[in-house]
């Protein structure tokens, strides 16, 4: 083990300043190696927060989403994965192995690769973002987190209140079959008195944007912290505020401000500015156009909600009626072709709704990673996402 912990850290650079972009740390309990990435301009006289990242349903150990959103500054970033290799089961014996394997996780990161112990985030997409509410359910020791794709499933046990206003960030396309369960987070969350930043995702389903949305780039870098940071936040938003005092159309300007002032740097940076365009939201809210749009998208929010509270059969034909209802009445409008999507929606889920039976508890697993160096593994990372210029460095 000493002589393995000697050779990670030679690897990363506690010398001095290196580049090496990543490195594996082999756990042959999950059948896999973790891909860990180290920020650029790594300082080994620092303290990093760190992400570990889980992926979804039939994917591979990888950060590189996280990566191509941080700029490969601030953190590092671990592609984590599961030791139950098929879909999400919120059973007491999975519950068990994941917080097992993250705190064994959580300690070599301490212990070797220079994270602080108070900013440990954990994230995921789909599965991931599931297993991500599970974690930050269950784990006080987690400085928050980010649910991509995915929501607040069940819960077995009623969870504590956070001791601080935790941050979590909220990722969803407005398409997602899952979108009901995340605006279900945005509540769970916040009853607990997390910090909760919802972004929606607009004109997309069970996927990433193609390119990481402003909210979680800025999301990220305050969790990032550093010099320059308010300066920083500053300069967008006023550089945002020109973009918006362009916007000609009405209806558009009015969708374009109301996620200004949902954004992280504007909530925690921009009091005068948030404060202006919600004097401009009001004025635009005169305009028979804007104030139709708010309607009807009020209506659709709280078919949302009564959706988003279980995945009951009659919830969701109840629901599905609701959407078809609304898409007639607000057919022309925004919400009324949103509601024409989630009608499609709630009707295939409906198709494809079957009865689930829990599995038994599973026995219990190892827990503890083999810290050795490796050369990286043949094993891709199947995400599209890879972000380039990413090199693999072996061990010598």
């Amino acid at each position: 083990m000493q002589k393995a912990l000697s050779w990670i850290l030679a690897f990363i650079g506690f010398a001095g300043f290196v580049r090496a972009e990543w490195i594996e740390l082999p756990w042959p309990q999950l059948g896999a190696s973790l891909p860990i990435w180290k920020p650029d301009n790594f300082d080994p006289s620092k303290r990093y927060p760190a992400i570990v990242y889980y992926h979804g349903t039939g994917g591979t150990p990888t950060a590189s989403y996280m990566h191509r959103a941080t700029e490969g500054k601030g953190f590092i970033l671990v592609g984590m994965t599961y030791l139950h290799k098929s879909g999400f089961e919120y059973s007491d014996g999975e519950i068990a192995d994941s917080l097992g394997m993250l705190n064994a996780l959580k300690k070599t990161l301490i212990k070797s690769l220079a994270v602080d112990p108070q900013r440990i985030y954990v994230g995921g997409f789909s599965k991931g973002g599931w297993h991500t509410a599970m974690l930050l359910d269950r784990d006080r020791s987690l400085a928050g987190g980010m649910i991509l794709g995915a929501g607040v499933f069940e819960k077995r046990a009623k969870a504590r209140a956070f001791s601080k206003q935790l941050p979590v960030f909220l990722g969803c396309g407005r398409y997602d079959g899952n979108y009901p369960q995340a605006l279900g987070a945005l509540v769970h969350f916040r009853k607990l008195g997390a910090e909760v930043t919802l972004d929606t995702w607009p004109s997309i389903g069970h996927q990433f944007p193609e390119a990481p949305p402003e909210a979680m780039r800025q999301w990220l870098r305050m969790r990032a912290g550093g010099a320059g940071l308010e300066v920083e936040a500053g300069k967008w938003i006023s550089k945002r505020l020109l973009e918006l005092h362009a916007i000609s159309d009405p209806v558009e300007s009015w969708f374009a401000l109301e996620e200004f002032v949902s954004l992280p740097f504007v909530k925690f940076f921009g009091v005068t500015a948030e404060k202006s365009a919600r004097e401009k939201i009001t004025d635009l809210l005169t305009n028979p156009a804007v104030a139709t749009e708010k309607k009807w998208r009020g209506e659709s929010r709280k078919i949302l909600a009564r959706e988003s509270r279980d995945r009951l059969l009659g919830t969701l034909k109840a629901a599905s009626t609701a959407h078809a209802v609304l898409a007639q009445k607000a057919a022309g409008t925004r919400a009324g072709a949103d509601a024409v999507r989630d009608l499609e929606r709630t009707q295939k889920l409906l198709k494809t709704a079957k009865v689930v039976t829990r599995p038994g508890k599973p026995a219990a697993h190892p827990i503890t990673p083999e810290l050795r160096p490796s050369a990286p593994s043949t094993n891709p990372d199947r995400s599209p996402f890879l972000p380039p210029g990413i090199k693999v460095k072996p061990a010598k």
